[in-house]
């Protein structure tokens, strides 16, 4: 496969399977005259280049994700290192790293410096909690500061880096809470994380009324406003990026019983979206296998649904 077959192959799962369906593409060497693609291309170059000019050093993808009943997202792809990575391990594996935890940016070695802390208090409101599913990571969860439901883990992480098209972060280690001495305190420390990460990456549904994305939590709507398939609610961020935590923020399940009319069944399709459905709902054992079957990393959090009351979150 040539690299602008691999290019245009990338595309078409991408359309087909992660469901972007705008793409730019940006060639080494270019440089910008707007001044919002210009800092586009700095992020860029410094998450995965290590290089802060405005003037591209590889080339790189933009996939976009907007339209109708779908939620907005963004996805940055260095098209050299991923056919490089494709011509040793294959293009479906090249594809799946796009969302592999390998494919997060490597970070420079003096801003990571930075991140480390003496004090809780220097570091609380930088910290979010991200969901990682716990067979496939519990190892490299050893160590890490997280929060185990069902068979995935709510992992507490450093934010280093909040950009449109990635987040860069760390997980904290249990070495660091004893720094702290907070090593009695993971479930506050944890419970606040969440609290943080509700307000630096809101959860939100999909406004079919006016094709946006609307903050669950403060925008007033009706169930009928916001079913995008059928009577299924898609619950994510705004960032479309880990919305899977998003129904651990304090009052989402509250304010999802409110529009369900009640108990809820809940379908984590991977770590970015959660299908909300009645309990009764005759699709939901489907929608768990096709989020299964068509997240490009498996991924997913759960095959299992779960069924939100007032009493919390179970397995259904």
């Amino acid at each position: 496969m040539t690299y602008d077959e691999f290019i245009e192959y990338i595309k078409d799962r991408a359309n087909k399977e992660l469901y972007y369906d705008h793409y730019d593409f940006y060639p080494e060497g270019y440089r910008a005259n707007d001044p919002a693609i210009s800092e586009m291309i700095k992020k860029c170059n410094t998450m995965y280049c290590n290089s802060d000019t405005d003037c591209l050093v590889s080339d790189f993808l933009i996939l976009r994700r907007i339209g109708k009943n779908r939620p907005v997202g963004y996805l940055l792809i260095p098209t050299k290192k991923l056919y490089e990575y494709a011509a040793n391990y294959g293009e479906d594996e090249a594809f799946k790293h796009i969302y592999s935890s390998e494919s997060i940016p490597k970070i420079p070695i003096e801003k990571l410096k930075e991140t480390f802390k003496d004090s809780y208090s220097e570091s609380k409101e930088r910290l979010i909690i991200r969901p990682l599913n716990y067979e496939m990571y519990k190892e490299s969860l050893s160590g890490a500061v997280y929060r185990r439901f069902s068979d995935f883990a709510l992992v507490l992480y450093d934010l280093i880096d909040d950009t449109r098209g990635s987040i860069s972060s760390r997980k904290i280690l249990q070495d660091e809470l004893k720094v702290w001495n907070m090593e009695e305190n993971q479930e506050e420390i944890i419970n606040e994380a969440l609290k943080n990460t509700a307000r630096l990456f809101p959860a939100c549904v999909y406004d079919t009324r006016t094709d946006t994305e609307i903050d669950l939590l403060t925008s007033e709507f009706n169930r009928k406003d916001v079913q995008i398939l059928g009577e299924q609610i898609l619950v994510t961020t705004f960032r479309s990026t880990n919305g899977a935590v998003a129904l651990f923020y304090p009052g989402v399940t509250k304010k999802l019983m409110k529009v369900m009319g009640g108990a809820f069944a809940a379908v984590f399709m991977n770590i970015n979206d959660i299908m909300i459905m009645d309990i009764d709902d005759p699709f939901i054992d489907k929608f768990a296998e096709v989020g299964s079957r068509t997240n490009a990393m498996g991924e997913m959090l759960s095959k299992q649904s779960f069924i939100c009351d007032e009493t919390g979150i179970h397995e259904r």
